[in-house]
């Protein structure tokens, strides 16, 4: 079962406009761009992150975007138009829930929140206007962030994305469970950020879905079918998993 949950979420009231200040005391919050010798992981081959950024922008000038896929290599990785990546669905899965939904891809690998806040801030959106907005963050702050810095900042993403994209719905996803089994402390601190993200749930605009267990066995062990042998990114069989996940929850909300 699929644990969703839309709660009121005072946190997010008021989601400022331009004159948004960004906490100096929460570097996972602040917008960092990557240098530009930084070249691009699984995407433009010899390309750096800011040229992935600047294709990004482009996209929606060329196509109709109702469906945006929002966050790092674990969304990246689905693929789709103009997206060559070194791990993808097996052949079919994308379109089985996406093929249909005027989707484009803005996940970038290695991106942490202060990443993704940086390409928000600079004209992600300027192009489309989604209807739905899937995002999934945080992995990447486990190894320099606390859970607390982490939960803060992704709740600045998603104001920050509700002033850039005001007519989209956010469909919050959980980050996948990482580590080897409950007693991981990388699982320890993501299973703190999860359980503090559900506040950012609104029932409207900002809906949460707690999707960990469909990638977990018995006594919180990872499911070696479904994640990879890092326990952190998916097989392309667990993308398979996610897309039935994902068709699930997108239908049940009229996308």
């Amino acid at each position: 079962m699929i644990c969703v949950c839309a709660v009121a979420a005072a946190v997010l009231a008021g989601c400022g406009g331009e004159g948004f200040v960004f906490p100096a005391w929460n570097t996972a919050a602040q917008p960092t761009a990557r240098p530009d010798t930084v070249l691009s992981k699984s995407w433009l081959s010899g390309g750096t992150w800011m040229d992935e950024h600047e294709a990004i922008k482009e996209i929606g000038r060329a196509r109709d975007v109702k469906t945006v896929l929002l966050g790092d290599s674990i969304m990246q990785h689905w693929g789709g138009p103009g997206r060559n990546v070194y791990t993808s669905p097996r052949d079919g899965v994308y379109e089985s829930v996406f093929g249909d939904r005027a989707t484009a891809n803005f996940g970038v690998a290695g991106d942490g929140t202060q990443q993704l806040l940086w390409r928000i801030e600079n004209g992600a959106f300027q192009n489309v206007r989604p209807d739905v907005i899937l995002l999934m963050i945080g992995i990447n702050n486990a190894p320099t962030h606390t859970a607390e810095e982490i939960t803060e900042a992704i709740g600045i993403v998603i104001r920050r994305v509700r002033t850039k994209a005001s007519s989209a719905t956010i469909i919050l996803l959980s980050p996948l469970p990482p580590g080897e089994g409950p007693a991981d402390p990388v699982r320890i601190k993501m299973d703190k950020v999860t359980n503090s993200i559900e506040r950012f749930a609104d029932g409207e605009k900002v809906l949460f879905y707690d999707i960990r267990n469909q990638f977990l066995v018995d006594g919180g062990l990872p499911d070696n079918g479904s994640l990879s042998s890092d326990h952190i990114h998916l097989t392309r069989d667990g993308y398979g998993v996610w897309a039935e996940i994902l068709d699930e929850i997108l239908d049940s909300n009229g996308f």
